[in-house]
């Protein structure tokens, strides 16, 4: 079997994407770890280069967001909020430049094969980490691809930007990642959200006691999808955001507790309703939500994502398109509760047979076994499918 080392930052987050992922590789090669909250003291106190020189040879050296994304790390940082939303096992305070910094130029100048896991913001990436990238020969192992991601020139003509980029939360966004992802294609391994096998639920519609709910951010589309639901709904959401706000600015500590509370509480909305408002955001992602609606069993409404038909969707199939006030009212009373319930379950078979842990496994499996061979010219998705080049 095959081995792969990942260097990073041992965490949880509130999306369980990186546990699943990790654990989707883990079946396909023999992995190994190393970094804050993976290694004892003395391992990390001896260094990488030490350490891994004790080690047996892996096969590729892996890095995430933590550790690529350090170039664009200013120096001005303040420590003490990175992982704010996660669950860490280490000392986060004066514990996170240097351990980074070592991982990364280890990452950068080794003659190992390598591989960056994409899962950050890809359109916030400036030109220095671009560069790099492209001198490290990696292979990439990312969300969409070129693919499943849109031109800023082409999410402008849904979606309006420019009121965004004043908010502070939200960044200034450039195409470097997208121009970066069609120039080296034949190093891109497409891999979308990934749904585990344990979150599908079975729940049929007719014992689903809210007809229709939103979730996620206070984007303005969920803004005004959340309009039309009922008072009482309304008012568990007006609580929902008071709670968060508390917590943020309590600066409380994400807790094992408190994030399996998240989480139950996130996935329990999903599950009690028949139809869940699903979009992307300003930017249009493939979010978490276009695949953990369906898996649990409710019927996805709202906006067409990047890479939408690509993924599989269909309108009218296993997604209903509703991206104004108008059509979300008219979907609402179109269906009756039989097509309804024919596109739950289209949906989450969709889910299930191209996007859960085991098709995910399956896909992935056949790309390393190109890689391994010399053979992986870049992978993508078409209609639904995966496909290799």
């Amino acid at each position: 079997m095959k081995k792969v080392l990942f260097l990073g930052f041992n965490q949880r987050y509130i999306s369980p994407y990186t546990e699943t992922i990790l654990n989707v590789l883990g079946s396909i090669m023999k992995i190994s770890f190393y970094g804050p909250g993976y290694s004892n003291k003395e391992d990390l106190d001896l260094g990488i280069e030490k350490w891994i020189d004790q080690q047996e040879e892996f096969d590729f050296i892996m890095i995430d967001r933590e550790v690529a994304l350090f170039s664009q790390v200013d120096m001005n940082y303040d420590e003490t909020k990175s992982f704010s939303n996660s669950i860490i096992s280490f000392n986060r305070e004066g514990n996170v430049l240097k351990p980074a910094s070592e991982l990364y130029h280890f990452f950068m100048d080794c003659s190992y094969n390598k591989i960056i896991w994409a899962n950050f913001d890809p359109y916030i990436i400036n030109q220095i980490t671009i560069d790099v990238f492209t001198k490290s020969k990696a292979y990439i192992l990312d969300l969409g691809g070129y693919q499943l991601f849109d031109s800023l020139e082409t999410i402008n003509k849904r979606y309006n930007l420019i009121k965004f980029k004043t908010h502070s939360s939200f960044p200034n966004p450039n195409d470097n990642w997208f121009n970066f992802l069609k120039q080296y294609k034949e190093r891109i391994i497409v891999c979308p959200h990934t749904i585990d096998s344990y979150e599908f639920d079975y729940t049929p519609l007719s014992l689903r006691k809210n007809k229709f709910t939103v979730i996620g951010a206070g984007y303005p589309e969920r803004k005004l999808a959340s309009t039309i639901l009922p008072y009482k709904t309304k008012l568990y959401i007006f609580k929902d955001k008071v709670k968060a706000l508390f917590f943020i600015k309590l600066k409380r500590k994400m807790t094992i507790k408190k994030m399996a509370l998240y989480r139950s509480t996130y996935f329990k909305k999903i599950t009690d309703s028949q139809l869940t408002f699903c979009s992307g955001g300003p930017l249009l992602y493939p979010l978490r939500k276009y695949f953990e609606i369906p898996a649990r069993g409710s019927v996805p409404i709202g906006w067409k994502c990047s890479g939408f038909d690509d993924l599989g969707f269909k309108d009218g199939v296993n997604f209903i398109i509703a991206e104004n006030k108008t059509e979300l009212k008219d979907s609402l009373k179109k269906y009756s509760l039989t097509q309804l319930q024919k596109i739950a379950d289209e949906g989450r078979n969709l889910i299930w047979e191209k996007h859960s842990d085991w098709a995910r496994r399956e896909q992935l499996k056949g790309t390393f076994d190109l890689i391994f061979n010399g053979k992986f010219k870049g992978s993508y998705w078409r209609k639904g499918e995966y496909k290799n080049h």
